[in-house]
C-alpha cells in the first residue's frame, strides 16, 4: 500500500499587537500561526535569518521595542523527533523608527505682525504622516485649546414616544463655569435656548435630530467651542401583530391554541397584556405568548394584545383583533332501541350512540357508571336488561383519528327511569280505562233512572202526530170536550167554533218549523173563557158537527 505524502504546513507571522511601524518604547506582538490549526509544534524565532535566543513559544513579545529591533522576523516550526517536519514561515516586516520631524510655518500673515492682526502658524510632520494628535505652546507654556463639550442625556429616552419628555444637558469636562451656552438641532438654532439644559416637554415627531451644544466665554469669541452632536430619535410606539403559532384558528374544546404578540421593529422589553373581547385576561405580563389549553367554548373571541414599556405609557400601543373561533364537539345522542312495549320482557336491552354530524370513522367508546367499557366500530351496544343494569348509567363519546378527534359526551342514560315510566304509564292507563268505564255505566244508570221518573211524572198535554192522527179515533179536543162538557152558553160556543176553525190553521203556520224540532208534533192549547160558569146557556147543537171539522183542519195543516 502506498501512502500520500505531503509537505508540513507553512507556518504564519501575524502582528497581534502593537503596530508594524513602531516607534521606540512602544509593545509589540508577533505570532506564528499554523493554518491547519494542528498542535503538537516547537516553535522558534530569528530576525534577519539570525536566531533569537530563548524564543521557543508560539508568540514573540518585544517590549520596550527599540531601533535595534528593527527588521524582518520568521518563525519556524517542527514536531517533536521528525526533523523532516520543519516549515519555515515568510518573513514579517517590522519598522522601528523615531518620530517624525515637526516643523512650524507661518502660512498667513506676518513673523512680525500689529495688534489685531491674524496670523496662522501651521505644523507639518517631515514625512507627510497624518492621523495627528497637535498640541500647540507658546515660550513652552501649552496654549488650552477650548473646552470638548459633550450633551448628555439627564431625563427620559434618546429612543422617546411622542408626549414624553427628555432633557439635555451641556456638560464641560473642567467644570469650568461662566460659560455663554446655544444649542442646535440638525445644524439649526434652537432660538430662546441659552441656558446647560434643553428641556423638550411633550416631545414630537418634528423634534427627532441631532443636538448640539456651543459654549463661548462672554467677549472671547476664540473660546466658542461646539460639541459633538446627540442623536434623539422621536417614533411612534411600534406596530403590533397578532400571529398564531400553534393550533388552529377555528379549535375544538380541549385543543391548544398558542398566539403570539410581535412587533414591528423588532424591539424588545415590553410588557404585554392581553384582552378577549375588550375584557382583560390574567397572565404573565413578561410573555408575548398567549397559551389557551385547553380550550373551551367560552374562549371564543376576538383577541388584542397591548404593550408597554416599564414607567412609559406613553410607549403603549395596541395590536388589531385576532378572531378566534371554538367550534362546538358534534353532539353525541344515546338512543334506546329496544321498543317500550319489550323492555319488561325482553333478556337484553339495545343501546344505540349517533353522532349528529357529516363526517366518518367514528368510534364509539361506551362508560357504565363513569368506568370505561369498550371502544367498537359500531354505534350500538348491548347490555343485559337485569336490575343491576336497569340501576347503572350508561354514557357514550365519538373518537376518531382526524380532528374533531372527539364528540361531546352524551347525555346519561339510566334503564331504570325508562322502567319507572312505564310502570307508571301502565298505572295511570289503566286508571283511564277503569275511570271511562265507570263513567259510561254510571251515564246509562242516569239515563235510565231519569227516564222512568219521568214517564211517572209527565202531564197530559195535547200532542199528536200525523202517525197518530191516522191511528187515534178519538181527537184530544174530542175527549177535553167529552170530560168538560160542551160550552155553557151559546156565545161561549161561538167563540170555540171560531177558535177552532180560524186559531188552528194559525198556530200550525207559525209551529212548522216547530214541528221539525219537535218529531212531527203540534201543540197547541184551548183555554175557558173566564165567564162565571153559573151563566145559563143554551147548548151548542153544533158541537158534534164542529169537531170533526176542526180534525180534518189539523190533518191537512200537519
Amino acid at each position: 500500500m502506498v501512502k500520500e505524502t505531503k509537505d508540513p504546513p507553512k507556518p504564519e507571522v501575524i502582528l497581534t499587537s502593537g503596530w508594524s511601524k513602531t516607534f521606540p518604547g512602544e509593545k509589540v506582538i508577533l505570532t506564528c500561526t499554523i493554518p491547519d490549526g494542528s498542535t503538537g509544534w516547537i516553535y522558534s524565532w530569528s530576525k534577519d535569518s539570525q536566531s533569537i535566543p530563548g524564543e521557543s513559544g508560539k508568540t514573540l513579545t518585544i517590549s520596550p521595542i527599540k531601533q535595534s529591533d528593527h527588521g524582518t522576523y520568521t518563525c519556524q516550526t517542527e514536531l517533536t523527533n521528525r526533523p523532516r517536519s520543519i516549515a519555515t514561515s515568510a518573513g514579517y516586516s517590522l519598522t522601528v523608527s523615531d518620530p517624525p520631524k515637526l516643523n512650524v510655518n507661518l502660512t498667513s500673515g506676518w513673523n512680525k505682525v500689529f495688534p489685531g492682526e491674524e496670523v496662522i502658524l501651521t505644523c507639518k510632520t517631515s514625512d507627510g504622516s497624518t492621523g495627528w494628535i497637535y498640541s500647540w505652546s507658546r515660550n513652552s507654556q501649552s496654549i488650552p485649546d477650548p473646552p470638548k463639550l459633550n450633551v448628555n442625556l439627564t431625563s427620559g429616552w434618546n429612543k422617546a414616544f411622542p408626549g414624553e419628555k427628555v432633557i439635555l444637558t451641556c456638560t464641560i469636562p473642567d467644570g469650568s463655569t461662566d460659560w455663554t451656552y446655544s444649542w442646535s438641532r440638525n445644524s439649526q438654532s434652537i432660538p430662546g435656548e441659552s441656558g446647560k439644559t434643553l428641556t423638550i416637554s411633550s416631545i414630537k415627531q418634528s423634534d427627532h435630530g441631532t443636538y448640539a451644544c456651543q459654549t463661548e466665554l462672554t467677549n472671547r469669541p476664540s473660546s466658542r467651542a461646539t460639541s459633538a452632536g446627540y442623536s434623539l430619535r422621536v417614533s411612534d410606539p411600534p406596530k403590533l401583530n397578532v400571529n398564531l403559532t400553534s393550533g388552529w384558528n377555528q379549535a375544538f374544546p380541549g385543543e391548544e391554541v398558542n398566539l403570539t404578540c410581535k412587533t414591528s421593529d423588532g424591539s424588545t422589553g415590553w410588557i404585554y397584556l392581553w384582552s378577549r373581547n375588550s375584557q382583560s385576561i390574567s397572565g404573565d405580563a413578561n410573555v408575548n405568548t398567549l397559551t389557551i389549553s385547553p380550550i373551551k367554548q367560552s374562549d371564543n373571541g376576538t383577541y388584542t394584545c397591548q404593550t408597554e414599556l416599564k414607567n412609559r405609557p406613553r410607549s403603549r400601543a395596541t395590536s388589531a383583533g385576532y378572531s378566534l373561533t371554538v367550534v362546538a364537539l358534534p353532539l353525541a345522542l344515546l338512543t334506546l332501541e329496544t321498543s317500550l312495549s319489550d323492555i319488561m320482557s325482553v333478556e337484553v336491552l339495545t343501546l344505540k350512540c349517533e353522532i349528529k354530524d357529516d363526517k366518518h370513522g367514528w368510534n364509539y367508546t361506551w362508560y357504565k357508571d363513569g368506568v370505561f367499557q369498550v371502544t367498537i366500530q359500531e354505534n350500538t351496544y348491548t347490555v343485559m336488561a337485569t336490575e343491576d343494569s336497569f340501576k347503572s348509567e350508561y354514557k357514550c363519546i365519538g373518537k376518531r383519528t382526524e380532528r374533531p378527534l372527539y364528540s361531546s359526551f352524551s347525555d346519561t342514560f339510566k334503564a331504570n327511569n325508562i322502567v319507572l315510566k312505564r310502570k307508571v304509564l301502565l298505572a295511570i292507563s289503566g286508571c283511564v280505562v277503569g275511570g271511562i268505564f265507570l263513567l259510561i255505566i254510571g251515564c246509562i244508570l242516569l239515563r235510565c233512572t231519569r227516564k222512568t221518573d219521568k214517564q211517572e211524572t209527565m202531564k197530559e198535554d195535547l200532542f199528536f202526530s200525523m202517525k197518530d192522527s191516522k191511528i187515534q179515533t178519538t181527537s184530544p179536543l174530542q175527549e177535553y170536550l167529552t170530560e168538560n162538557g160542551p160550552p155553557p152558553n151559546k156565545k161561549e160556543c161561538d167563540e170555540s167554533t171560531v177558535l177552532l176553525n180560524v186559531a188552528v190553521p194559525v198556530v200550525a203556520e207559525e209551529n212548522k218549523e216547530e214541528s221539525k224540532e219537535t218529531a212531527g208534533f203540534t201543540s197547541f192549547k184551548v183555554e175557558k173563557s173566564p165567564q162565571d160558569k153559573d151563566e145559563s146557556s143554551k147548548e151548542c147543537d153544533e158541537s158534534t158537527e164542529t169537531v170533526p171539522a176542526v180534525k180534518d183542519e189539523i190533518k191537512v195543516e200537519a
